[in-house]
């Protein structure tokens, strides 16, 4: 299981490699102008331009090549980098894929700042609209729900505070009684 692993990621690496070296080595090299040099000297510096990307020696970071992945690709797309899926090349240059990334950040941000003012106008229309239409709000009615519980709550201790007001006077006139030797008519 490990070795199919490290096999397949080593297989990716020189994928990647040849790829590295056909999208910027070989590209570059066939590019100049090549007049006047031997065929030989061709084939040599061509071999050695390979050499240099075989082996697991290759570091990405000091490169100036991307390999756009799947989401990558959609960004690109629609960051209108390419038109679609099929014009986008296996590797590219890491400054035109950090460049569609910028644009895929800013437009996101600018997608939120229209989304939260919308939301703010829409908040603003509806609480001017109820405040005019005379009905409660919500914060109204929860008042007037607390008012209400604190009103019962009062009347309901001032009922405790006189009933028990009503029984210590009626102990205390018991009390006066057989003191006085009179009898409660009650």
């Amino acid at each position: 299981m490990m070795t199919s692993l490290v096999s397949r990621a080593a297989c990716r690496l020189q994928q990647q490699n040849k790829i590295l070296a056909s999208c910027t080595g070989l590209r570059r090299f066939y590019s100049q102008n090549n007049e006047g040099k031997k065929e030989s000297d061709l084939a040599e510096s061509e071999e050695a331009e390979e050499q240099s990307y075989q082996g697991n020696s290759y570091d990405r970071s000091r490169t100036n090549v991307a390999f756009p992945t799947t989401w990558d690709k959609y960004i690109l797309v629609w960051t209108k980098t390419f038109p679609d899926f099929a014009s986008i090349p296996e590797c590219m240059s890491a400054g035109q894929l950090n460049r569609a990334h910028d644009i895929k950040r800013i437009k996101i941000n600018l997608h939120l700042f229209i989304f939260g003012f919308a939301c703010l106008g829409v908040g603003l229309y509806e609480g001017k609209k109820e405040k005019a239409s005379g009905r409660k709000t919500e914060q109204k009615a929860q008042e007037e729900r607390m008012m209400k519980w604190r009103w019962e709550h009062i009347k309901e201790e001032e009922a405790k505070a006189e009933a028990k007001f009503q029984m210590e006077l009626r102990k205390f006139k018991e009390e006066e009684a057989v003191y006085y030797g009179k009898k409660l008519t009650t």
